[in-house]
C-alpha cells in the first residue's frame, strides 16, 4: 500500500497503531469519514478522520495535517465525543 502521508510520533501517544490508522485512512475503508479542522500555527489544513479500524468496538479519530511538502497524521485516539456526536449524527 502507498502511504502518501508520513504518521509522527505523537499520533502512537493514545495506543492506536500503524495498522489501524492506514486502515482508518483507507480509501477501502467504508466508514471512513472527513471533518475539517482549522488550520495548524503555520496556516496549514487539517481534517479529523473518523472510522472504524476493524479491530476495537469503537470508532478512532485520526489528525491529519497537509503540509506544502508532505501529508502528516499527528494525531490518533479513540473518537472524542465531539467527533462522535458529528460522526453518528451523518450515519
Amino acid at each position: 500500500m502507498h502511504k502518501d502521508y508520513r504518521i509522527l510520533k505523537s499520533a502512537f501517544k493514545h495506543g492506536i497503531t500503524e495498522v489501524e490508522i492506514d486502515y482508518a485512512l483507507s480509501d477501502k475503508n467504508p466508514t471512513r469519514r472527513f471533518y475539517e479542522m482549522h488550520d495548524d500555527e503555520e496556516g496549514n489544513a487539517q481534517d479529523m478522520v473518523v472510522a472504524y479500524t476493524g479491530t476495537r468496538p469503537w470508532a478512532v479519530e485520526i489528525g491529519l495535517c497537509y503540509q506544502s511538502n508532505e501529508n502528516v497524521v499527528f494525531h490518533a485516539s479513540k473518537i472524542s465525543p465531539e467527533f462522535k456526536k458529528q460522526y453518528e449524527a451523518e450515519s
